[in-house]
């Protein structure tokens, strides 16, 4: 294989938000989100991932809007979903978004996100973080940014530990205002209800997978909702504790990138290591007619997105990106 033919390629989205509902807007009333034309989006990219031979296809979180469970279709929706996705291209993973657990309980969303494969070599009902390799040299690592959160939790004591960080860090919260973000500096305003943080037994885990990956001679992709890089996103829509998140994936060379959702206008950077920090827009803010998914094709110097319809304003969106020596 030369370094003019990639090695595989994988299809990727995010955030579709998707709901058997009219248009609907985001909660400042700025911003039409079109749930049905996600669910065409959805149709379209499978379609165009299954063209392109993709090795994996990704959608980085919030598959369904949270008004699918207060409508009580979220089980209808979700197979409209996956009637949609898998039907036309096979080797979907999910990652779990905020939206999905208004929807869902979390063990319910193990059995519609976790392959049958890494289920059967997990103790707990409600982890949501994995890793699998497509190809040869190459391992994806899908991680849970809401395990220690307060809309749905790992465990009891990782909800107390959400709870306690939101009382301090977030005045809003704990005044119990609908304006979460009243009065915060940029950098606090990450401590609201819809962001969450990876535990401390998710980054041992983290930690041992790369360390496995990097002895395997692997390149890691890494696949999480939240963000962790603040100049690819917004403040707001960052993991709680994004910093030690990033020094951990620093500290290893085989780490080339970073994919996030969460952020619907999408975004992207180049850290200091030279890990790519990519966040595709939401399908869901599209303009009528409009779609936003993508391939990448994996070279062994670098990637090369290949992307249809919506791409970020305001910042550079590469179709090359170097890889990390």
């Amino acid at each position: 294989m030369t370094n003019l033919s990639p090695l595989f390629c994988y299809g990727v989205l995010s955030d579709p938000q998707y709901v058997d509902d009219c248009d609907g807007s985001n909660h400042k009333k700025t911003t039409i989100r079109r749930h049905r034309q996600s669910l065409q989006t959805l149709k379209e990219a499978s379609m165009s991932f299954n063209k392109h031979s993709t090795a994996c296809n990704i959608i980085l979180g919030d598959i369904l809007d949270g008004k699918a469970g207060h409508k009580k279709i979220h089980e209808k929706c979700m197979q409209d979903v996956l009637g949609e996705t898998v039907k036309h291209s096979p080797n979907w993973h999910f990652v779990t978004g905020n939206h999905d657990l208004y929807c869902f309980p979390r063990e319910h969303l193990q059995e519609k996100f976790v392959p049958k494969i890494h289920r059967a070599t997990m103790k707990e009902s409600n982890r949501l973080y994995y890793d699998f390799s497509p190809h040869a040299g190459y391992r994806f690592v899908i991680l849970d940014g809401f395990d220690v959160s307060e809309l749905s939790a790992s465990s009891p004591e990782h909800e107390a530990h959400a709870k306690a960080l939101l009382t301090a860090k977030n005045p809003n919260y704990a005044a119990g205002l609908d304006d979460w973000y009243a009065g915060l500096s940029p950098y606090d305003t990450r401590f609201c209800q819809s962001n969450g943080a990876i535990g401390a037994e998710q980054l041992r885990w983290l930690e041992t997978t790369l360390q496995a990956s990097l002895d395997a001679d692997e390149k890691c992709i890494i696949c999480c909702h939240i963000p962790t890089y603040e100049p690819s996103t917004r403040p707001d829509t960052m993991l709680w504790n994004a910093e030690e998140v990033l020094a951990l994936l620093h500290s290893f060379p085989n780490v080339v990138a970073y994919m996030a959702g969460h952020d619907h206008s999408g975004g992207y950077a180049q850290d200091s290591a030279g890990i790519h920090h990519i966040v595709p827009p939401a399908p869901l803010e599209c303009a009528e007619g409009e779609v936003s998914y993508g391939t990448i094709e994996v070279f062994e110097s670098h990637l090369k997105m290949n992307w249809t319809g919506k791409v970020p304003t305001g910042t550079v969106w590469p179709s090359l990106l170097p890889l990390r020596n």
